[in-house]
């Protein structure tokens, strides 16, 4: 105990202390695991306790429910080398009992992009966001209208393409960026990775993973279809996304998507330090459609169209009944022009033309260059 009382030399010091204490804490639950799950298993062990099984002795002598008994053992199952050891993988090395916690209730493929450095409620995030996803049937996602980039785009390409559409201020700055991956690293991971979730209308939500090595997207309704991405292949990629062949970045966000950039999308501050920045902002994002583009306000016709349907005369219609149908539901629409709100949630961004807004990766990348 002495020796945690020290001064550190430095923050690498003190991280690597940390990083030992938590290995060993973590190591010590897959070791309670073993126990417990060795003395489930060998009922000789506990004959002359006076205990029936493994649970009344946890309750008992340790004020541990079967709950946490349970857990304790899944996590063994889960994290230590063969399912079955007293010994822990060595890549769950430093996430404690908190986040091993959540990450038991995740698949292999989401839980090899997330990093002791992700905080438990970042991880709690990613876990409510697959959670989520689960409920939605194949189905459902089989009738969801899908986006005319469909037929256009690699899924990896429409997952961004959502991503950036959800995100304007960071398409801003990533267009405003020189095409390097270390400066695309800067902002899309300041702490150095990040996670970021999107829906994707007619295939799922997909979840995409930022690291100093490049990118990787799973498919969060089946984590083991994934696809990895070089820092180069992303440059490749934003060849696509952020091409200079128009003049402003509002001209390119309407050529791409088809609407006006939301005015919420300020211009990016000034870089600040990279370590306050990692302080900030969040690893987890999930991207949402919340931010409308700003429209024009629609001219009612001079001469409305009266419906056709014959009427006796001094009939009347139940719009006519004062209290009876909300003023702004008395126009009618088709079922199939509205959506409910569940639905609406489900879906990422709607059915819209790209036409010839994607471009060759060799003539952005041209394009990039002749502008810089």
């Amino acid at each position: 105990m002495e020796e945690l009382k020290k001064t550190f030399a430095g923050y690498e010091e003190f991280k690597q202390t940390l990083d030992t204490e938590l290995t060993r804490t973590t190591e010590g639950f897959v070791r309670i695991g073993f126990l417990l799950k060795t003395a489930r298993d060998n009922p000789a062990i506990l004959a002359g306790s006076g205990y029936a099984n493994i649970n009344d002795m946890a309750a008992a002598e340790y004020n541990i429910d079967k709950t946490m008994v349970s857990r304790f053992i899944s996590i063994n199952d889960r994290f230590s080398e063969g399912g079955n050891s007293d010994r822990l993988q060595d890549k769950y090395g430093g996430y404690g009992y908190a986040k091993l916690a959540i990450m038991l209730q995740l698949p292999d493929g989401i839980n090899d992009e997330i990093s002791p450095e992700y905080s438990k409620s970042e991880i709690n995030t990613i876990k409510k966001e697959y959670d989520a996803e689960q409920q939605v049937t194949p189905l459902e996602v089989l009738a969801e209208p899908k986006d005319a980039t469909a037929d256009t785009l690699t899924q990896t390409e429409q997952v961004f393409y959502v991503v950036m559409h959800n995100e304007p201020e960071l398409y801003r700055q990533l267009w405003e960026s020189i095409t390097e991956w270390k400066k695309y690293l800067d902002i899309l991971a300041p702490a150095g990775e990040a996670v970021y979730i999107a829906r994707v209308s007619g295939a799922g939500k997909f979840m995409v993973s930022v690291k100093a090595d490049g990118i990787t997207v799973v498919n969060m309704r089946d984590a083991s279809d994934r696809e990895q991405m070089s820092g180069e292949g992303f440059i490749q990629l934003c060849g696509k996304l952020f091409a200079h062949d128009e003049p402003t970045v509002e001209s390119k966000w309407k050529a791409l998507f088809r609407e006006d950039m939301p005015e919420t999308a300020k211009v990016a501050p000034v870089q600040q330090d990279k370590k306050a920045q990692a302080k900030k902002q969040p690893k987890v994002t999930v991207t949402r459609q919340d931010v409308k583009p700003k429209k024009s306000p629609e001219k009612e016709p001079d001469n409305p169209v009266k419906h056709e349907e014959e009427q006796l005369r001094g009939q009347m219609n139940v719009g006519d009944y004062r209290g009876v149908v909300p003023e702004n539901n008395k126009n009618d629409t088709d079922a199939a022009d509205t959506v409910p709100d569940e639905q609406q949630k489900k879906q990422c961004i709607p059915y819209r033309p790209i036409r010839e807004a994607w471009h060759s990766a060799k003539t952005a990348s041209r394009t990039m260059t002749d502008t810089y």
